[in-house]
């Protein structure tokens, strides 16, 4: 029983791993952005729009030419947003003409990375991201399979691992007492 629980603790932790380095890397790259490039692919286009109100039409950009996005209101020029993880719309209405000159900005690799951090849940329209999503639940239940797996090899030798014990206490405490800040922050 001890062999077939080691198994799938490394099973688990190898599958793991490479999510985990991925995460690590794009840390670095949130914390540290000036060293990667953070230029995106952009282009315009124009779409003929019956509705005069932003919001209306951010509804028809998604509905009649598949641009989905969280929409974001006007500013002082007039311009309003509707942004996504894989790409960003900056939006011109032209009353004159009743169109709308859309400008779309979409990251390279590693704005990309960035952006599906803020991308929660499985309820989007892209399936990539609905993936990357159902990634991360599956991920994390693995991670909590790695530490009851962990708890569970560690368990039989507990007097063997008294300073373990103690890092354990002590890693429990410091992620409840963040827990507990975060949320009443």
């Amino acid at each position: 029983m001890l062999s077939l629980i080691r198994d799938i603790h490394l099973a688990v932790g190898l599958f793991c791993t490479p999510f985990v380095l991925a995460y690590a890397l794009d840390g670095v790259r949130v914390n540290h952005g000036s060293v990667y490039p953070k230029d995106a692919v952009k282009s315009e286009h124009t779409c003929a729009v019956s509705a005069s109100e932003p919001e209306a039409i951010a509804r028809e950009l998604d509905e009649r030419y598949g641009l989905p996005g969280k929409y974001w209101p006007p500013g002082d020029d007039g311009k309003f947003s509707i942004n996504a993880p894989t790409a960003g719309h900056t939006v011109r209405y032209d009353a004159v003409t009743h169109s709308v000159r859309v400008t779309t900005e979409r990251p390279r690799f590693f704005s990309l990375a960035t952006n599906l951090h803020f991308a929660a849940g499985v309820h989007h329209r892209d399936p990539a991201i609905n993936g990357w999503g159902w990634l991360v639940v599956v991920v994390s239940a693995a991670f909590v399979a790695l530490g009851v797996t962990g708890l569970w090899l560690w368990i039989p030798r507990l007097r063997e691992r008294r300073l373990g014990l103690l890092f354990l206490t002590v890693s429990v405490g410091y992620c409840a007492l963040c827990l507990a800040w975060i949320r009443l922050a």
